[in-house]
């Protein structure tokens, strides 16, 4: 049976031992703290995308909010911060099957944050290497997932992270759980949390299949006021010159949006939709031509939770209108055309209009040309019987010497020649495209980790994954003198 071990799962005191600035003193950025009110509030949403420029207070607002939701109970020795009520892990069920008393211990929001260099195995988890080696055992060493079960997970630059790494993040929060296959070791842990993406659309965009992933999107930019942006200013120096002192004098609005998000989630379960705000929310996504059915769902419960974030008793018309705004931003395909049909229809229509246009073009075009080229060969005829009678060339000549304006000359197209082929010195990388943002396979031995695997005639080593694979053996041989 497969173990556990939660030494790498410790309280690392990091951002928190620090001061951060208040989420109620964050200026200029309402849609992007809705966002993660709401995430806060209904986590089931399935997260929130900031997307803008830097500077901008993205890391900071989430961050802040962290500061501001209720401590939960959590239990204390399970380094997959286990909470009752919710997914348990195997040994959590097995203690409880067993009869055991789970202890439990309070504890605070925590912000997780992934970086862009983590591998595979430090996200989802892997051998622990010291177990392995010391007692033969293959026991599971948990990753960031595992740490950031309950709490909030957050990914800055998610656009530049890994494509694989991506996928196995936003299955994780799709699902619920996490499930390890590597090294012999065959696990699955619960792994709910708020996962918040940040980036930067100047450095590249996020493939749609995983963009529609993130329940909701926010577009962050800097207020264009100067009044707003003076204050932003002021607020920013009094946190630094006395961060207590300036938390303290925002005491009083952080506790209420606490407990607004507190009593919305206790008031979630009395708001109610109707069939015509369900109604709304297909057509509102269908408007928008919207892949799939994850924006109608998304759309229901972000309507609920505003619903419950305002203390109301139901969904309204506003409420499932105000939650498109940020479930619609990054899934809209195709604008509605002005005139209210769809795009391929008035495309087709416009399409066939043009060719009808072209076509009595074309007739207009042949006919002109008949014309010319009739009057053209008429012209000719007196031409020539000018000259036999001998007034040609008093005709064509003026009084000043100057020819007169008769129609363009054409000279005749000359021989086709072979064009002389310019070739190009080329590389011995071989490639299979090319840019920032494309795979590229080359020959070298550089660049940076990205996955392991088993290969019968390996051209190149991972060191930490064959340690991994050879340490449970290593007890068999310290008799052998190997």
């Amino acid at each position: 049976m497969n173990t556990y071990t939660n030494d790498s799962i410790s309280d690392v005191p990091g951002w928190e031992a620090r001061p951060v600035f208040p989420f109620s003193a964050i200026l200029g950025q309402e849609t992007m703290q809705k966002g993660l009110v709401l995430n806060a509030i209904l986590p089931s949403i399935g997260g929130l995308l900031l997307r803008g420029e830097k500077g901008t207070a993205k890391s900071t607002a989430v961050r802040a909010l962290a500061r501001i939701l209720p401590e939960r109970q959590v239990v204390a020795d399970c380094p997959f911060s286990c909470a009752p009520g919710s997914g348990l892990c195997f040994n959590c069920q097995k203690r409880i099957r067993n009869g055991q008393t789970l202890p439990l211990k309070t504890q605070r929001v925590r912000v997780v944050d992934l970086p862009l260099g983590a591998t595979e195995d430090r996200v989802t988890g892997s051998l622990d290497l010291k177990k392995a080696v010391k007692k033969g055992e293959r026991a599971f060493l948990p990753g960031l997932l595992a740490r950031a079960n309950q709490n909030i997970l957050y990914i800055d630059e998610v656009n530049l992270l890994p494509d694989h790494l991506t996928d196995i993040i936003l299955d994780s929060a799709s699902s619920g759980y996490t499930h390890v296959e590597r090294e012999g070791i065959s696990y699955e842990y619960p792994s709910s949390f708020i996962l918040i993406g940040s980036m930067n659309p100047e450095e590249g965009d996020i493939r749609p299949q995983l963009l529609d992933r993130f329940g909701l999107c926010a577009e962050v930019s800097a207020p264009s006021e100067a009044a707003t942006r003076r204050r932003i200013l002021r607020r920013w120096e009094e946190f630094e010159q006395a961060p207590d002192a300036f938390f303290q004098s925002c005491a009083h609005e952080q506790d209420r949006i606490a407990g607004d998000i507190l009593e919305a989630r206790k008031r979630l379960s009395q708001v109610k939709m109707s069939g015509d705000m369900e109604q709304l929310c297909s057509s509102l996504a269908l408007e928008a031509y919207v892949a799939g059915h994850r924006a109608d769902l998304i759309m229901q419960k972000a309507a609920l939770a505003l619903a419950a974030l305002k203390k109301k008793d139901r969904v309204w018309e506003a409420d499932v209108r105000e939650a498109a705004e940020l479930v619609l931003v990054h899934r809209r395909r195709m604008p509605r055309s002005p005139s209210g049909r769809e795009p391929e229809k008035n495309e087709k229509r416009s399409r066939d209009g043009s060719r009808e246009h072209g076509q009595e073009e074309k007739a207009r075009d042949h006919e002109h040309n008949h014309e010319e080229n009739q009057g053209r060969d008429n012209g000719a005829g007196q031409k020539e019987a000018r000259e036999e009678s001998g007034q040609g060339e008093q005709e064509d000549q003026t009084g000043d010497g100057k020819e007169s304006p008769g129609l363009e000359d054409i000279s005749p197209v000359g021989e086709p020649f072979q064009v002389k082929p310019i070739t190009f010195r080329k590389d011995r990388l071989p490639r299979k495209g090319s840019g920032r943002h494309t795979r590229s396979r080359t020959q070298l031995k550089t660049g940076r980790y990205v996955k392991n695997r088993p290969q019968e005639l390996p051209g190149d080593l991972a060191l930490d994954a064959t340690l991994r694979a050879a340490a449970p053996f290593q007890k068999q041989r310290q008799g052998s003198g190997l």
